[in-house]
Formats: C-alpha cells, sequence, structure tokens
C-alpha cells in the first residue's frame, strides 16, 4: 500500500523513480514493479534498489535523485506508518474492553499474505518492544499493564501492537495523550461521536501524500512565454 502510495504521484506526473524497500520486507516492492511491467511500463521507468540504512543515504544523496519520499522510523526521517499503538481507555470500561479486543484479535484470520481474499493477518517479521513488563492478550499483541514510561508507549512501533493505558479523568489523559514527542495520528471514540484525526505533529513530520498537494511535490512549475504573432527583430 505505501508503496503504491509513491509510485502513482510520481508516476502520474511523468517521473521516472527507484523505490528502496525495507530490508525487512523486501519482497513486495519487487513484486509491485512485477505488476508494473506486466502492464506495459517502459523498462527503466520504475526501479527497485534493496539495501540498508548505507543504500538510503548513497540515494539521497545521489545528484540525480530529485525528490526523496520517506515513511519509515524517526531515524530514517532525520537523513532527509499510521499505527496508533497507545489506547487509552476510561478505567470503568477497561475490563470490557480488553474482553472485546481479544475476543476480535483472536478471530482474525492469520495466513499467507499472498491470499488476500483469506488472509487478515500476515506473520509479523519482528517483535518489536517485546516484554518491558506487559501483559500480552490474545492473537495479537494488546498490552494491558502498560506504563507511560514504557518504551512501547512512548516510541512509534510500526507492527500490531496495542498499549492499553487506563485513565480516570478527560485533564488526565489529555495531558497524558499530549505527552509525547509523537503525533502521527489520533482518534476519540464516545457513546455519542467519534473523531479522527491525521495532523503527522512533532517528530511524526508532516505528510502530503493522498492529496493534491501531493502531485504538486512530484512536478516542477515552469513559466513559458509564447509569442503567437511576428517576433521583432532588434538587428
Amino acid at each position: 500500500m505505501l508503496a503504491a502510495w509513491k509510485c502513482s504521484p510520481a508516476l502520474a506526473c511523468g517521473n521516472a523513480m527507484v523505490l528502496k524497500p525495507s530490508p525487512m520486507t523486501p519482497v513486495t516492492c519487487v513484486i509491485l514493479a512485477e505488476i508494473f511491467h506486466e502492464a506495459g511500463v517502459p523498462v527503466g521507468l520504475v526501479n527497485v534498489v534493496q539495501g540498508g540504512a548505507e543504500t538510503g543515504s548513497l540515494l539521497c544523496r545521489h545528484p540525480s535523485v530529485a525528490k526523496v519520499s520517506f515513511t519509515g522510523s524517526v531515524p530514517t526521517g532525520k537523513k532527509v506508518c499510521t499505527n496508533g499503538t497507545r489506547v487509552f481507555v476510561q478505567r470503568e470500561i477497561l475490563p470490557k474492553f480488553l474482553e472485546e479486543v481479544v475476543k476480535r484479535t483472536k478471530a482474525i484470520a492469520v495466513g499467507d499474505p499472498l491470499l488476500a481474499r483469506t488472509t487478515r493477518w500476515a506473520p509479523s517479521i519482528s517483535r518489536p518492544a517485546a516484554g518491558q513488563g506487559c501483559w500480552l492478550r490474545g492473537a495479537g499483541q494488546e498490552r494491558d499493564n502498560c506504563r507511560d514510561d514504557m518504551t512501547c508507549v512512548k516510541e512509534e512501533i510500526f507492527g500490531p501492537v496495542m498499549s492499553v493505558l487506563p485513565f480516570d479523568t478527560e485533564e488526565e489523559v489529555l495531558q497524558r495523550a499530549n505527552n509525547t514527542t509523537f503525533g502521527l495520528a489520533s482518534g476519540v471514540f464516545t457513546r455519542c461521536r467519534l473523531g479522527l484525526q491525521d495532523v503527522r505533529l512533532r517528530r511524526s513530520r508532516f505528510g502530503r501524500e493522498n492529496g493534491e498537494a501531493t502531485m504538486e511535490d512530484y512536478s516542477q512549475l515552469k513559466t513559458v512565454y509564447v509569442e503567437m504573432g511576428d517576433v521583432d527583430s532588434l538587428f
């Protein structure tokens, strides 16, 4: 999905591009490039380069690269996933909430990621911030005895991790929710209303994908004067 977000505006604006996937997920970008080739995209228009951090740095510094688009961690972004991991739950409904979360995660179909019609959860490629004194529940990694000072709570984890934190008052949860260096996305659910926002604040940076501004990022404006009549000679 993220690779498609990158490719679509770049190709629509007439750019050739190089995809460098994460070394932990190297296959899907290759498959996407094969699909482009089968669809008739000219050879050399979409390219895939595998590698780690050094490869990414070389691409960023290369003089022929006119634009770089990142999705990744803070260290990656500093060289040049919307996934909500903290869930604050009112203490009175916490037991029921956890019961429902476990019930739903156990019902998720786990399987081959290439079988999109039947698989809803593919095997994880890593076990981020495992342990740390949290209890793990259900088919996923729902942590229900977390503290605000734990790494799995403080840092962005690009994986199926839900850190569940109880709260008592609105004033308390607002202070705790804002006590972070990140701000990629947030949401509010109540009995009478819900709200979702994607604001990319603080160290989560600012995204421009999936909107009109994306096309502007992948193009350059130029001013062209066209004389429709005769051109007067100065000599």
